[in-house]
């Protein structure tokens, strides 16, 4: 049984079990755009159809999340299976993570090209959990392009071996 003083679950197990859930991989912009920031984001998820709102968590020590203040705009990429490459790079530290990309400002926020799928949101707020933080914000336009999405299922990223046959 468990209770409130059993041990808790060991950390590599608590990995290794979430990296049984497939998600989809984003990233999260923000800045003008002669100071963009950005961050690989796995945990984006949506929160409410009225008012339109989402939801992602980030490190508490992620720089991008320092500068992620209430009314912020900011910008989220679904990414394509074919942006790979930009995930790894954007969930490193130190980087350039912007260096070579085809990148526009839209309304406010850094949009990178080719994703599956754009957003723009203000951000609402920020609430600490653990060694992460909540991040809330409200959608304020979304964009659909035509990429199938990048997904991250066993500590590796895949794309959907096929399209869905079944519509819900």
């Amino acid at each position: 049984m468990v209770t409130r003083e059993s041990t808790q679950v060991q950390p590599e197990d608590f990995k290794r079990a979430f990296a049984h859930l497939p998600t989809a991989v984003c990233i999260v912009t923000t800045g003008p755009a002669s100071d963009p920031g950005g961050v690989t984001v796995g945990t984006l998820s949506p929160l409410s159809l009225a008012p339109p709102l989402l939801m992602f968590t980030l490190m508490q020590d992620s720089s991008v999340l320092q500068r992620l203040q209430p009314g912020m705009v900011i910008g989220i990429q679904l990414l394509s299976e074919s942006q790979a490459e930009i995930a790894t790079r954007f969930s490193r530290r130190g980087d350039d993570r912007f260096a070579g990309l085809k990148l526009s400002h839209a309304e406010g926020a850094p949009r990178l090209e080719g994703a599956a799928a754009w957003m723009t949101a203000l951000v609402r707020d920020r609430t600490t959990f653990g060694d992460h933080a909540l991040v809330t914000a409200l959608v304020a336009s979304a964009e659909v392009g035509a990429g199938r999405p990048l997904l991250h299922w066993r500590r590796a990223f895949t794309g959907l071996a096929q399209d869905a046959g079944h519509r819900v």
